[in-house]
């Protein structure tokens, strides 16, 4: 009977402790932004994940989205605007998604984004921060 109600405090102060980490992590920024100039790089991919854009951009902007659109003549950009998932790119090289219902779609990645890590998905390009050095690959993307 004692060693019962060890173990039920244990695990009541295990899920305490559990629920202010998780409450932390939701309150506190998971990346700080980063002012001034910063190189970012754009790699965008076809269907067939052929590359059919790369370059390196200086730029101020503090959100991936603010990058995209800064460049969107020249990356042909087509976003919407923020939705209940944030901005979704619809667009990128004169490549678009014609039919959301069935794809094909347009994803992106980092290996070395601090945002992407800190989430451990690389989130809606309005809320993604970014930072010096950091590349970003765009595919268009079919199941």
């Amino acid at each position: 009977m004692k060693n019962k109600k060890k173990i039920i405090a244990l695990l009541a102060i295990v899920a305490v402790v559990l629920g202010i980490m998780f409450v932390i992590k939701k309150i506190a920024p998971p990346v700080e932004k980063q002012q001034g100039s910063k190189q970012v790089t754009i790699i965008v991919k076809d269907l067939e994940g052929k590359e059919v854009f790369n370059k390196t951009f200086g730029t101020d902007a503090e959100y991936l989205d603010q990058l995209l659109e800064e460049h969107a003549e020249e990356l042909q950009l087509d976003i919407s605007g923020v939705g209940e998932y944030g901005r979704s790119v619809n667009g990128l090289c004169g490549i678009v998604t014609e039919d959301w219902s069935v794809g094909p779609w347009w994803i992106y990645e980092s290996e070395n984004s601090e945002c992407c890590k800190a989430n451990g998905f690389c989130p809606s390009v309005d809320t993604c921060i970014i930072l010096d050095g950091e590349i970003y690959i765009f595919s268009f993307f079919s199941y």
